[in-house]
C-alpha cells in the first residue's frame, strides 16, 4: 500500500496531471504523431474552440467519443469521416460545417487525426485545470485517460488493482493503445511492466459494475472523543475508490 499512498500523496493535484502551472493557468504539451493519436484534455483552453486550438497545425479531423453507451465499435477507419455510431462527435479542419461539435471540454478523450505527410509535432494547449472524474461505461470498451503522474510510475495493473471490474493480465485483452495511419489498436500484452503517463487515452474494458473508479487512494480520517473534559483525534485509515 505504500506504493499507493506515494503515488497519491506524494504528487499535488497539478503534478498528478502532468502539466506545469503558472497561477490558475496551466500548459499542456501533447505529443502528436500522424495518424491517429488518442489523448485526454487536461485543461479547459481560454479558446476552447478546434480552429483555435488546432490553428496552423497538421491537425485534420478529431473524433470524440461522447460515452453514450451504446454498443459502439472502437475501431475509426480514416478513410470513412462519418462514424457509424450515436457515440462519436467529429470536426473537421477543411470543413467545420459538416462538423457535429467545435469545442473542446477538458477532461474528455478525443482521437485526434493528424496529415500522413506530417512531421511528429508538440501541440502547447494553455487553460484552466479541471478535474473530473472517469466515467465508465459498464460491460464496454472506454476511450479514457487515467489521473497519473506525467513520469508513468504506475502499472495498469498497480492502478487498477483495487477493482475487480477491471480485468488486467496478459491472457485478457481488456487494454488497447490507439496508433498508426490506419487505427490498429495496439493491445497492451504486459499491463503488469507498461505504464500509462498523464495526458494519454487508451481503450479500456470496463466490468458489469464499473462506474465512476479513478485509482487507488488512502483516505485519513479524524474522529474527536471526549477524554476528561479535553477532545482527543484519533485517526483512522481507510481505503477507498473514486
Amino acid at each position: 500500500m505504500n506504493r499507493f499512498v506515494g503515488f497519491i500523496v506524494g504528487f499535488a493535484v497539478w503534478c498528478v496531471l502532468g502539466i506545469s502551472v503558472n497561477a490558475q493557468w496551466a500548459s499542456q504539451s501533447i505529443p502528436l504523431n500522424r495518424g491517429w493519436n488518442a489523448v485526454q484534455l487536461l485543461v479547459q483552453p481560454g479558446q476552447a474552440d478546434c480552429s483555435s486550438v488546432f490553428s496552423n497545425t497538421a491537425v485534420q479531423k478529431v473524433y470524440w467519443w461522447r460515452r453514450a453507451g451504446t454498443g459502439m465499435e472502437f475501431d475509426l477507419d480514416p478513410h470513412d469521416p462519418f462514424p457509424q455510431s450515436a457515440d462519436w462527435q467529429y470536426w473537421f479542419a477543411a470543413d467545420a460545417t459538416i462538423s457535429t461539435f467545435s469545442g473542446l471540454l477538458s477532461g474528455e478523450s478525443y482521437e485526434i487525426y493528424v496529415a500522413t505527410n506530417a512531421n511528429p509535432f508538440v501541440l502547447e494547449v494553455k487553460g484552466r485545470p479541471v478535474l473530473n472524474p472517469t466515467r465508465w461505461i459498464p460491460g464496454e470498451p472506454n476511450l479514457v485517460g487515467l489521473p497519473v503522474s506525467s513520469n508513468k510510475l504506475v502499472s495498469f495493473s498497480d492502478f487498477f488493482s483495487f477493482s475487480s471490474d477491471y480485468v488486467m493480465n496478459p491472457s485478457t485483452a481488456t487494454v488497447f493503445r490507439v496508433t498508426g495511419l490506419s487505427n490498429t489498436l495496439q493491445r497492451i500484452w504486459t499491463p503488469a511492466t507498461e505504464r500509462p503517463g498523464a495526458g494519454e487515452a487508451f481503450w479500456i474494458v470496463a466490468g458489469p459494475n464499473a462506474r465512476q473508479y479513478g485509482g487507488p487512494i488512502q483516505v485519513k480520517t479524524e474522529s474527536a472523543s471526549q477524554n476528561c473534559g479535553r477532545f482527543s483525534k484519533t485517526t483512522s485509515g481507510e481505503r477507498v475508490f473514486l
